[in-house]
């Protein structure tokens, strides 16, 4: 039977926080909240304690600094995860307006990496209490779940908390590569694929870009009556008003599925891959893979992301 046992006391009081470890240097930072008298408010504003090193080892402990660290908001549960490459993410707690915040251990210091769609992009909205874990295999954090509470900017009251049920993923960035992730700023496409045939109709088309009739991830470009096919990277849809990827909700996709076959097809709609339907007489009906599982459009069937190929897949 386990036993939890006492060592001592913090030498500084959390209310509210969280902790990342770093495990070259066996030690454990907590960023948190010094209590205070609750007010019934949300406490927008930042007032984050001083950042504490624990070093498990030797039980000892420090106050350090880390630079542009905004803090954690009060009574917000913010949660922590790190990506087994030096650095460390705190994810929800404060006022993020649609990022995370990446701690170096090496360097000390806290910058800011923009994510399209995360939940509390809004101002006054702040993404409470999610569960976070880092996949090595993937190079991906995953959020399971969490609250969002919404307070008005001018009281700092709280006006509504919703329950968040879905999960979440973000592919993290190499260092090498940018800290933020935007929409196309050209009309640049991505790599060719090999396995769309729609662009033989180039033969009759003008040069340019044109839509995808049956997945909405997917366009074709025609030069000189030669077509290269293409897909749109990540979460993005191809526009076919101003012919570039770009993000869900501003595209009106126009695929149809009354005069599909019978059978089972990819969602041309989906983002994360993860949905299909199936065409039966005209009739379609929705679904969507278990867990965290892909759809494969080569077998036709749900299967893990690592499997999955959706440049090289077929419809």
């Amino acid at each position: 039977m386990a036993t939890v046992t006492t060592l001592r006391d913090l030498s500084i009081s959390y209310s509210t926080g969280t902790a990342l470890y770093d495990k070259n240097r066996e030690v454990a930072y907590i960023f948190g909240t010094e209590p205070r008298p609750s007010n019934n408010t949300a406490a927008p504003t930042l007032e984050g304690a001083p950042i504490l090193e624990y070093n498990p080892s030797t039980d000892t402990s420090r106050i350090v600094y880390f630079s542009n660290f905004p803090g954690i908001t009060r009574f917000m549960r913010a949660s922590a995860t790190d990506d087994k490459r030096g650095a460390g993410y705190i994810i929800g707690g404060f006022n993020s307006n649609g990022s995370i915040l990446q701690v170096d251990y090496t360097t000390r210091q806290v910058g800011n990496i923009s994510v399209q769609n995360l939940p509390g992009v809004e101002n006054g909205t702040i993404l409470d209490r999610p569960a976070t874990i880092f996949v090595p295999k993937l190079d991906r954090i995953y959020i399971l779940g969490g609250a969002l509470t919404r307070f008005n900017t001018t009281t700092n009251l709280v006006e509504s908390t919703t329950v968040l049920d879905d999960i979440y993923y973000i592919d993290l960035l190499r260092k090498d590569e940018t800290e933020t992730t935007t929409a196309p700023t050209t009309d640049t496409p991505t790599t060719p694929t090999t396995s769309i045939p729609i662009s033989a109709d180039c033969a009759k088309k003008p040069d340019g870009f044109y839509p995808d009739p049956d997945v909405c991830k997917a366009f074709f470009g025609c030069l000189a009556g030669k077509g290269s096919d293409y897909l749109c990277p990540k979460e993005l849809l191809f526009d076919p008003v101003k012919l570039k990827c770009n993000f869900p909700h501003l595209v009106v996709c126009n695929f149809t599925y009354k005069n599909k076959p019978n059978g089972i097809y990819a969602d041309p709609n989906s983002t994360k891959c993860d949905t299909f339907f199936g065409c039966m007489n005209g009739v379609k009906n929705s679904f969507k893979c278990p867990n965290l599982l892909v759809f494969d459009r080569s077998e036709l069937r749900c299967n893990y992301p690592l499997f999955v190929k959706w440049d090289n897949s077929k419809r």
